[in-house]
């Protein structure tokens, strides 16, 4: 095309997708100065037209590089169903230690009891202040975070049942 607007092919790719695909495969030819690298070596065979090449590190052409990624993929998204985490009640039915447990929980909230050691205390905000922010480690080892709005007006007081229902669970164990 000489005119006009260029499609980007990479638009909406994530930058390690577009480094995998069309990033340099193995290591960097250094040159000296005045040498581009443009020239061809004696030993390399003709390019081809046709667009089926997918060996690491040939040129990318055309929807090559959609099957490379769909063939690259494929492992990670046709494996077999996960087990589902076991979400058993904790009181293993037993209707009696649940209802006491209920009772328990409803006699600390309308103390207003809060428990120490889960961060929902002002002594243990930094700064005094409740977090507006959380931040979660993701990705592989951690490398990523995460951060989550924690607006006081819409979780102070989630946090505050759920630290209050932990602390009562926990001494029912």
């Amino acid at each position: 095309m000489k005119f006009g607007v260029y499609r980007d092919d990479c638009e909406g790719l994530h930058p390690d997708t577009i480094n995998k695909y069309y990033g340099v495969h193995g290591k960097e030819t250094r040159r000296t100065q005045g040498q581009t690298g443009a020239g061809h070596p004696t030993d390399e065979e003709a390019e081809s037209d046709d667009d089926s090449t997918s060996e690491p590190g040939s040129a990318v052409r055309g929807n090559d590089l959609a099957q490379r990624v769909a063939d690259d993929l494929e492992s990670d998204i046709r494996h077999d169903a996960i087990p589902v985490p076991d979400h058993r009640n904790p009181f293993n039915g037993n209707a009696d230690l649940e209802g006491e447990y209920f009772d328990k929980l409803q006699e600390i909230i309308v103390r207003g009891d809060m428990p120490t050691g889960f961060g929902i205390l002002e002594d243990e905000w930094v700064d005094g202040m409740y977090p507006t922010v959380e931040v979660i480690p993701a990705g592989r080892k951690g490398s990523k975070e995460i951060r989550v709005s924690l607006a006081a007006q819409e979780w102070k007081a989630r946090a505050g049942l759920w630290c209050q229902a932990l602390a009562v669970l926990s001494h029912f164990r």
